[in-house]
C-alpha cells in the first residue's frame, strides 16, 4: 500500500515538473526573440474634438505615424469625420515608442501632429494644426522638369530637415509630408555638385490644400521633355559617357537583374527569300521610273513649262522650241523717265530756282517748333521662374504700381508662392523711378542684391520679386 502510493506521488510530480519547464522554454523563447505581443485589450478608442467649422462641414482624416521600431510601417488613414467629435481606434503597439497621430483637415491642408495622447480625450484647437500636409517643389531649368536632384527642406526653428530625390520618373516634382510651420530655407542640388537655394515661409494662410514651391535653376541641366529624358549637350568620352554623365549610344548595354531572362525582339531580314528579292526588284523599278520622269519633266521645261500650260506667268525659261532657239532671260522693263520741271510731291511746276508750292524755306525750317517726344511705357518684363516671358505695363498715374500675390495688386503674382499679399511698389518720381519693398517675408533684390527700404529703379536693372525675376524696360 505504502508503495502504491509512494508511485502516485512521483508521478504527480513529474508531470508538474514537466509542466513548470514547459512554461519556463516558452518563456525564455519569447525573451530571447524580444516579443512582447500586447493583449487584445491594449486597442485604445480615443476621442477626438476638433475647431468648429461652421456652417460649411469640413472633413478630416486620421493618421497612425509610426516609428521605424513598429511592427506595422504603415496603417491606412481613417475617416472622413464630418462631426465635430469622433472616435478612432489606435493600437499602440503599431504605432512603436515614439510613434504620432496625425488629423488632417482636408480643406485647408493643414494637419496636427500629436504624440500618443495619454487620456481618451483630445480637445484640439486652430493652433494645433501647425504642420503643412502637402508641400510639392517643383525643380525646372527653362520651364523643362530636371531629370536628377536633390531638394532638402531646411527649418528655421524647430523639426529636423527633410530630403528627397527627384529621378526622371518625378518629372521635376518632390513632394514632402507634414511639414512644420514657420521660415525654412528650400535647397536643391544638381547637376556637377550645384546648389540653388530659396526661403519660403511654410504658413497655414496658403491657397489651397497643399503649398508649391517652384523653383528654376539657373544652370543648363538635363531635363525631361514630353515624357522622355533629354541630356544636354556633351562631349562623347571613349567610356560612352557624355560630360553631363548621361549615357550616349556607345554606352555597353545595362545587363538585366539576375534571375530574369531579357526580352528578344526577332528583326525580319530585308530582302532574305523569293519575296524580299521580288520586292528589291519592284523598289528598284520604281526609283528608275522616277529618275527617268524627273530627267523626262526638266527636258520640257520644267516647273516653268508646266504652270505656263496651266496659265500663270513665270520669268523661268520657256519650253524648248522645235527649232532648238536658245532661251534668253527676260529683259528688265526700261526706266520711267519723270518732267524734271514738275515737284513729285505736291504736282506743282518749278520756278527757275527749282522751288515749289510745298517748299519750305531755311527760316521756316529753323524757327519751326520742335516735335513733341514720342511718350514711353514703363514695364516690367519676366526673365526668370514661372513668369518668365510676361510683360506687366506699369500705369503710374499718380499712384505707385504695386506688387503681390493679392489678386488687387496692380500686377498680381498668384502663381509665385514665394510672394507676399503685398509685396513691393514701383513710384514715379522727379522725373524718374524708385522700387521700395512694402514689408514683404522675402525682400526684394535689385541687380542681386536686397534692397532695404527703397531704390532708385533705372531701365535695364533686373528686379526680384520671392522667385520671379523681371526686367525694368521704358
Amino acid at each position: 500500500m505504502i508503495m502504491r502510493n509512494t508511485h502516485r506521488v512521483c508521478k504527480a510530480f513529474l508531470v508538474i515538473g514537466s509542466l513548470a519547464l514547459g512554461a519556463g522554454i516558452s518563456h525564455a523563447q519569447d525573451k530571447s526573440t524580444g516579443k512582447d505581443t500586447p493583449a487584445s485589450g491594449n486597442v485604445r478608442t480615443i476621442t477626438i474634438m476638433v475647431p468648429d467649422s461652421g456652417t460649411t462641414p469640413t472633413e478630416y482624416f486620421v493618421r497612425q505615424l509610426p516609428s521605424p521600431d513598429a511592427k506595422t510601417p504603415s496603417v491606412l488613414p481613417v475617416g472622413p469625420f464630418k462631426d465635430k467629435k469622433f472616435t478612432v481606434s489606435v493600437d499602440p503597439a503599431n504605432l512603436g515608442k515614439s510613434g504620432k497621430i496625425a488629423v488632417d483637415n482636408a480643406h485647408t491642408g493643414n494637419t496636427a501632429v500629436l504624440e500618443m495622447p495619454k487620456t481618451d480625450i483630445v480637445d484640439l484647437h486652430a493652433a494645433d494644426f501647425d504642420h503643412v500636409h502637402r508641400v510639392e517643389v517643383k525643380v525646372t531649368f527653362e520651364n523643362k522638369p530636371v531629370q536628377i536632384a536633390q531638394v532638402t527642406i531646411v527649418p528655421d526653428g524647430k523639426g529636423g530637415q527633410l530630403s528627397k530625390t527627384i529621378d526622371p520618373a518625378a518629372l521635376g516634382m518632390s513632394v514632402f509630408d507634414d511639414v512644420q510651420v514657420g521660415k525654412a530655407k528650400v535647397v536643391v542640388t544638381y547637376g556637377d555638385k550645384l546648389t540653388q537655394s530659396v526661403d519660403v515661409p511654410i504658413t497655414t494662410d496658403h491657397p489651397g490644400d497643399k503649398i508649391t514651391v517652384p523653383i528654376a535653376v539657373s544652370t543648363k541641366v538635363a531635363t525631361v521633355e514630353n515624357g522622355s529624358a533629354v541630356a544636354p549637350p556633351s562631349q562623347t568620352t571613349p567610356g560612352g559617357v557624355g560630360t553631363s554623365g548621361a549615357p550616349t549610344p556607345n554606352s555597353p548595354a545595362v545587363a538585366a537583374p539576375a534571375g530574369t531572362q531579357p526580352s528578344a525582339t526577332q528583326v525580319p531580314s530585308q530582302g532574305s527569300g523569293i519575296i524580299g528579292f521580288i520586292g528589291d526588284l519592284v523598289g528598284l523599278g520604281i526609283v528608275v521610273a522616277f529618275i527617268y520622269f524627273l530627267a523626262k519633266w526638266g527636258q520640257s521645261g520644267g516647273l516653268a513649262a508646266t504652270l505656263k500650260k496651266m496659265g500663270i506667268e513665270t520669268n523661268g525659261p520657256p519650253a524648248p522650241s522645235a527649232a532648238g532657239t536658245p532661251w534668253q532671260p527676260n529683259a528688265s522693263s526700261p526706266p520711267v523717265v519723270s518732267d524734271p520741271t514738275i515737284c513729285q510731291f505736291c504736282g506743282q511746276k518749278k520756278d527757275g530756282n527749282g522751288n515749289c508750292a510745298c517748299t519750305l524755306s531755311g527760316a521756316a525750317l529753323a524757327t519751326g517748333p520742335a516735335s513733341p517726344a514720342i511718350p514711353t511705357q514703363p514695364k516690367l518684363v519676366g526673365t526668370g521662374g514661372v513668369y518668365s516671358g510676361s510683360i506687366f505695363p506699369l500705369t503710374l498715374n499718380g499712384s505707385p504700381a504695386t506688387l503681390g500675390r493679392d489678386a488687387t495688386n496692380t500686377i498680381p503674382l498668384g502663381n509665385d508662392t514665394t510672394v507676399s499679399r503685398r509685396h513691393a511698389a514701383v513710384h514715379a518720381e522727379n522725373g524718374g523711378f524708385i522700387v521700395s519693398d512694402e514689408g514683404s517675408s522675402n525682400g526684394i533684390y535689385l541687380n542681386g542684391v536686397k534692397v532695404a527700404g527703397s531704390q532708385p529703379l533705372r531701365p535695364g536693372d533686373e528686379l526680384q520679386v520671392g522667385n520671379t525675376r523681371f526686367r525694368f524696360e521704358l
